[in-house]
């Protein structure tokens, strides 16, 4: 029982130490499109922004300085690493309260009930290879069994619930970016509308 709830502990501190890591981005080209990302280059200069795609040579990207889109040369780029913030398709800034108000918990549920399963199944194993009777007139030991189920099960669900929470969190950023966007979209459309009836209004 111990070393299940040991076992536990080191679950939970892994946990939270990977939420902590370090964003650096250790292979540009592989940089996944609607990143937000800062660039340090080999003049010195730094950029941030929106990564929207590659090719062979270049990144494309929107500016959060300019908030138009610009890019660069894979070469030029010395280190990149993720922003500890989420800026929107024009590189503004989108508050954390407004993206978790799009979130969801899909995925956090899914991701948490499979790591459950799949550590109670863990545990079980666990259970039968250290606790189950060895000899005849052996009982074995039921308790220190149902908690290496419980603790396996525990840090299952612990686990991979963060990692469906996460995923539920870029799922939400999307979804507040692609908000921001329709509603730009409504307003441009609105403008357009007005011109052409201006201009027609004028023949």
């Amino acid at each position: 029982m111990k070393n299940t709830f040991m076992l536990l502990l080191l679950a939970l501190a892994a946990v939270s130490l990977s939420s902590c890591a370090s964003g650096r981005i250790s292979a540009v080209r592989d940089v996944k499109p609607q990143s937000s990302v800062k660039m340090i280059l080999a003049d010195g200069s730094v950029k941030e922004g929106v990564i929207f795609k590659g090719d062979k040579e270049q990144l494309f990207f929107v500016n959060a300085a300019t908030h138009k889109t610009d890019t660069v040369m894979y070469d030029a780029v010395k280190s990149m690493e993720y922003l500890n913030r989420y800026l929107d398709f024009n590189g503004y800034e989108m508050p954390k309260a407004e993206i978790k108000s799009h979130k969801g918990l899909k995925k956090t549920l899914l991701y948490g009930g499979g790591g459950l399963i799949l550590g109670a199944a863990a545990g079980a194993g666990t259970a039968i290879a250290l606790f189950a009777p060895k000899e005849d007139g052996d009982t074995g030991n039921s308790d220190a069994a149902i908690g290496a189920i419980a603790a396996f099960g525990t840090i299952g669900a612990v686990v991979f619930g963060w990692l469906g929470s996460n995923a539920d969190f870029d799922d939400a950023v999307f979804k507040t970016r692609k908000a921001r966007y329709l509603v730009e979209k409504k307003e441009m459309d609105k403008k357009k509308k007005e011109l052409e009836r201006l201009k027609k209004s004028r023949k």
